[in-house]
C-alpha cells in the first residue's frame, strides 16, 4: 500500500488548541486554586463514574479475547498476501515503548510501597497477605486489562484502514463504517479528532508528570547537582527535542532503532539485577504474584469495595483505566501503523499476552521485590532467622524508599506547566504539600482515615468499647514461620 501523504485538519486543530489554552491559562495565572479545582473534578467522576470504568474495561477484554479465537481473527491487516513491515522483535519493542515509556520505570519499584502501606481488601499494612497483593496489583494494574484498553482502539482503526481502505489514519477512522469515505469534513468526526487531542494531552501531562522528575532525582544524585525546578526543564526540553528527532526521521531510521536499543537496555538491566540479587526470592516473588493475578483476574475487575469504601479503587485502579484510554486513541494510531500485514489474531495476543506479559511484568518481579530483600549473611531464608518475620525483610526497605521517595515526586500540573512548586509550600486548605509518592489524589483515602476516627488506614473499622476485639495474635501451629530457629540453624 502506498504512503498517504499527510494533511493536517486546520478546524480540529485549531479548536483542540484553542480548548487546551482555553483550560492551560486559568491554571497557570491561578495554580492553587487550579489544582485543587482538577483534584474535586478527579474525585468527583472517579466516585460517581468509576463503576462505568471498570465494567467497561472487563467487556472489552472479554471482547477482544473472544474476537481473537473468530473467525475474523484470521483477517489480515492489509491484502491477502502483504506480509508484516517489522520483525516480532522490533514490532513487540516499539509497543512496549509506546504503550508504557517513563511510567513504568517510576511505579515498578515504588508502586508496592503504596499497595504496601494501604492494601486492599482490608488487610492490615505491611501484614504477610498485604507484601504478597502490593506485589500482584502492579502486575494486575499494569496487565492484560491495561493493554486491552490499548489494544480496543487498535483493532477499531485497523480494520477499516487496512481492509476497508479508509481515506485517512485518524481517531475517527473507527467511525468509517457509520460516516463513510465523505464523512470524515463533518462535524462528529472532528469532534472525535478534537476530543482524542484533548485525552493524549491529558495522558501525556500525567507521563511527564512522573518521569521528569524521576530523571531530575536520578541526574541529581549521579552527578551531584542540585535538583532545581530548572533542571527539571531542562530535562523535559531534552526528553520532547529526542522525541521530535525520532519522529522526524521516521519510523526505519528513528522510532525503531531507538525502541531496539531501550528495550535491550532494559533487559541488560533486569538480567543483572536478577543475577546479582537475591535471584530464587524474586523468582519465587515473580511467580506467586503471576499466579494471584490469574487466579483472582474476575475478582480484580469486579472488586468495588462497597462496604469499607477506604478509596483505593478510585485512587489505584480507575485512575490506572483513566490514564490507559486517554493514551488509547494514540496507542491505536501507533499499533495501525506498524502492524500492516499481521492478523487481528496477531495483534491482539501480541499486545494482550505474548509482549508486554513477558518484558513488562520483569521490571515489578524484580525491580521491586529487589529493594524489600535484607540478605545479612547471603541468601538465608527469612524463616530460618530467628526473630525476623517476613513482612519485616520488606519493610527494611519500603523505610529506605520512604526516606528519598520525596524527591520523586511533583504534581503533575505544576510540572505541565511550567510552574515551580516546592514540596513544603502550603496548600489551599493550608496544608503542607504531601511527599507522598502517589498522585495527589490519593490523599483522600488519608482524609477519609481521619475524617473517621474509628477507621484505620486499612478500611476497617477498628472495635468500638464493649464489642469483642478479635486476636491479631499468630498461633504458632498454623504460622510456623513465626517460631524462632531451631538450635544449630
Amino acid at each position: 500500500m502506498a504512503e498517504r501523504p499527510p494533511r493536517v485538519d486546520r478546524i480540529a486543530f485549531g479548536v483542540s488548541a484553542g480548548l487546551i489554552a482555553l483550560v492551560c491559562i486559568p491554571l497557570a495565572l491561578s495554580p492553587q486554586t487550579g489544582g485543587a479545582l482538577v483534584v474535586r473534578a478527579y474525585e468527583s467522576l472517579t466516585e460517581r463514574f468509576g463503576l462505568l470504568y471498570q465494567w467497561a474495561t472487563l467487556l472489552v477484554t472479554v471482547f477482544l479475547l473472544w474476537l481473537a479465537f473468530s473467525r475474523h481473527g484470521a483477517k489480515r491487516l492489509g491484502d491477502d498476501d502483504s506480509r508484516p513491515d517489522f520483525n516480532i522483535f522490533s514490532w513487540m519493542a516499539m509497543l512496549f515503548c509506546a504503550g508504557i515509556g517513563a511510567g513504568l520505570l517510576y511505579w515498578s519499584t515504588i508502586e508496592w510501597v503504596t499497595y504496601l502501606d494501604a492494601p486492599p481488601f482490608g488487610l492490615a499494612p505491611s501484614s504477610t497477605e498485604a507484601v504478597e497483593w502490593a506485589a500482584t496489583y502492579g502486575i494486575f494494574h499494569w496487565g492484560i486489562s491495561a493493554w486491552a484498553l490499548y489494544c480496543f482502539p487498535a483493532v477499531a482503526i485497523a480494520i477499516p484502514y487496512y481492509r476497508q481502505h479508509a481515506p485517512a489514519l485518524r481517531l475517527s477512522t473507527g467511525l468509517h463504517a457509520l460516516i463513510g469515505r465523505e464523512g470524515y469534513d463533518r462535524a462528529p468526526a472532528r469532534i472525535v479528532d478534537v476530543l482524542f487531542i484533548l485525552a493524549l494531552v491529558g495522558g501525556t501531562g500525567t507521563s511527564l508528570g512522573l518521569g521528569t522528575p524521576m530523571v531530575a532525582a536520578c541526574v541529581s544524585e549521579v552527578f551531584g547537582v542540585e535538583q532545581t525546578f530548572g533542571l527539571q526543564v531542562g530535562i523535559l526540553v531534552v526528553c520532547v527535542t529526542l522525541f521530535a528527532i525520532s519522529v522526524y526521521l521516521g519510523l526505519e531510521r528513528g522510532i525503531k532503532p531507538l525502541s531496539d536499543g531501550s528495550v535491550i537496555a532494559a533487559i541488560l538491566l533486569l538480567a543483572f539485577v536478577l543475577m546479582v540479587g537475591p535471584t530464587n526470592f524474586l523468582l519465587r516473588t515473580g511467580t506467586n504474584s503471576i499466579g494471584l493475578m490469574i487466579e483472582n483476574f474476575i475478582r480484580l475487575n469486579t472488586w468495588t469495595d462497597p462496604v469499607a469504601r477506604t478509596g483505593f479503587i478510585e485512587d489505584m485502579t480507575v485512575f490506572y483505566w483513566a490514564w490507559w484510554i486517554a493514551y488509547g486513541p494514540f496507542m491505536g494510531l501507533f499499533v495501525t501503523r506498524i502492524s500492516r500485514g499481521r492478523t487481528v489474531r496477531q495483534l491482539i495476543f501480541g499486545m494482550l499476552i505474548r509482549h508486554p506479559r513477558q518484558l513488562q511484568h520483569a521490571p515489578r518481579s524484580v525491580g521491586g521485590p529487589a529493594g524489600t530483600r535484607d540478605r545479612p549473611g547471603g541468601r538465608q531464608r527469612d524463616r530460618d532467622r530467628p526473630n525476623v518475620s517476613r513482612p519485616a525483610a520488606w519493610n527494611r526497605g519500603a523505610r529506605g524508599l520512604r526516606a528519598r521517595r520525596h524527591r520523586l515526586h511533583r504534581d503533575d500540573l505544576r510540572l505541565c506547566l511550567l510552574l515551580p512548586r516546592r514540596v513544603g509550600d502550603p496548600q489551599p486548605d493550608g496544608r503542607q504539600t504531601s511527599r507522598s509518592l502517589a498522585p495527589p489524589v490519593l490523599g483522600r483515602r488519608r482524609r477519609r482515615a481521619a475524617d473517621h476516627p474509628d477507621v484505620h488506614r486499612s478500611g476497617r473499622r477498628q472495635c468500638r468499647p464493649g464489642r469483642r476485639q478479635r486476636s491479631t495474635a499468630r498461633d504458632p501451629v498454623r504460622d510456623p514461620g513465626r517460631l524462632p530457629a531451631a538450635p544449630g540453624r
